[in-house]
């Protein structure tokens, strides 16, 4: 018997056809049941990610890192300027070049001689600060530490070379202006004394006080030196305010990072390997695995 409502109206049962069309299920839907019917490769797969990676921790052997804290100051060149300068003007060190000198196979040539086969070295700045960190890795901590000692008392030790080079320089410059104004001034001297007493010896005189006043003016650059040589060497390489000790705890491996990321990895991969596999699996095959 016939529904009297569906007599009367006849639209209803096309009306019907569309509620079962909006029933079936939508792409996402599909997606999701078939990385539910995958789910068994999509965990082999992100299990043998996770199991490779942490193999490769339980094998690997832990690295160190140790570092050590250096203050930069700035160049004497920069100290001469700011001492002579009615501005007072502070300097600031060059940490860009500072971190170049440290990573220098010069530097590294240092730490040779004391210390052979020292791995190599990283220094960074900490912050906009003029502080710089000296940070040496390696298998044995204790070795990391000795190893970033080394680096910052040999770039504190080149320093120091490189200013007393500057300084012997320089005084030596400055001796032999000295010396040749000195013999200069004997000579105008004798040619003073010597001069009959009819003669003019006013320009003789004048050029005699003038030799004199640079005389003076470069004992004093000389006396500058010698002081910055002896005792300003010590501060203006820079300074060492922390010492590197042995770290308790490896740098590398990370292996609960790496886990992590392992697993999130393992399961992208295996989602993509079952969008694969369904891909390659012909269509007959699809419908009898759904049905199943």
């Amino acid at each position: 018997m016939s529904d009297p409502l569906e007599s009367e109206q006849p639209g209803l049962r096309a009306y019907r056809g569309p509620e079962t069309a909006r029933a079936e299920p939508s792409g996402l839907r599909e997606y999701a049941v078939l990385l539910w019917r995958k789910r068994v490769t999509i965990l082999v797969v992100a299990a043998i990610c996770v199991g490779a990676t942490l193999a490769y921790s339980i094998l690997t052997k832990p690295t160190y890192e140790a570092s050590a804290s250096v203050l930069l100051e700035p160049p004497i060149s920069q100290t001469l300027v700011e001492a002579s300068s009615p501005a007072g003007i502070a300097p600031l060190p060059d940490v860009p070049d500072g971190i170049e000198v440290i990573e220098s196979s010069a530097v590294a040539q240092l730490v040779a001689k004391t210390l052979p086969g020292a791995p190599s070295v990283t220094a960074t700045q900490v912050g906009t600060t003029d502080v710089v960190q000296v940070a040496v890795r390696s298998k044995d901590p204790q070795a990391a530490a000795v190893a970033a000692n080394a680096y910052a008392k040999a770039y504190i030790a080149f320093e120091q070379k490189q200013t007393q080079d500057t300084f012997s320089s320089a005084q030596s410059q400055v001796q032999n202006k000295i010396d040749t104004l000195q013999l200069a001034i004997a000579n105008l001297n004798s040619q003073i004394r010597s001069a009959p007493p009819t003669t003019n010896v006013t320009p003789d005189e004048t050029q005699l006080g003038d030799l004199q006043g640079q005389l003076t003016t470069l004992q004093n650059q000389l006396q500058n030196f010698q002081f910055y040589a002896s005792q300003g060497v010590t501060t203006e390489a820079g300074q060492v305010i922390s010492t590197a000790t042995a770290p308790s705890m490896p740098v590398s491996p990370k292996t609960v990072e790496w886990t992590v990321l392992a697993l999130i990895f393992g399961l992208i991969l295996g989602i993509g390997v079952a969008l694969l596999v369904n891909a390659l699996t012909p269509p007959r095959t699809r419908l009898t695995e759904t049905a199943g």
